[in-house]
């Protein structure tokens, strides 16, 4: 008996995965982890949601947006270009690179307290302790040309590809 995709109705190995289609590559089958994920979210503490929520906006482009204004209004007003404001950090405006370091350190620690919880989220995700979705025995891979590249670690400890 064979595994259709509900995607595109390709007939696949009933073991498989992901659907052996090369244009699909949908995965295949119930996934109750989506449940237990959402469960847990209500189970979340503070600090992990703040965590998430501040490295979900250090990874997008208005941070960057952000900063850039920030240093062009910080230099413009200490260089003298505009006199609104006296200055108050002259050249080579150490109080700038001391709030910066500042703020370095708790970007840090936020992307820290997060990096566990993704950890979670992938292994669930994964279907597997090593968070590596090939790591079960006898599931198919994606199509060879698919985005898809599963690393392995040989005996000697160097990680190639396969």
């Amino acid at each position: 008996m064979s595994c259709v995709c509900p995607a595109c109705g390709f007939s696949n190995a009933p073991d498989a995965v992901f659907c052996a289609n090369p244009d699909c590559c949908k995965a295949l089958g119930e996934f109750p982890f989506v449940l237990e994920e959402m469960r847990a979210a209500g189970r979340e503490r503070w600090h992990e949601t703040l965590a998430e929520r501040v490295a979900g906006f250090i990874g997008r482009p208005h941070f960057f947006a952000v900063h850039l204004v920030w240093f062009t209004v910080w230099v413009t007003l200490n260089t003298g270009l505009v006199a609104v404001v006296r200055r108050f950090d002259d050249y080579p405006f150490g109080l700038l690179g001391i709030l910066l370091s500042a703020e370095a350190i708790f970007i840090t620690g936020f992307l820290l307290l997060n990096m566990p919880r993704r950890l979670r989220r992938g292994n669930r995700l994964s279907g597997s302790p090593e968070g590596c979705p090939l790591a079960k025995g006898g599931v198919h891979a994606p199509p060879a040309g698919s985005a898809c590249v599963a690393v392995k670690l040989r005996s000697n400890g160097v990680a190639s590809r396969r």
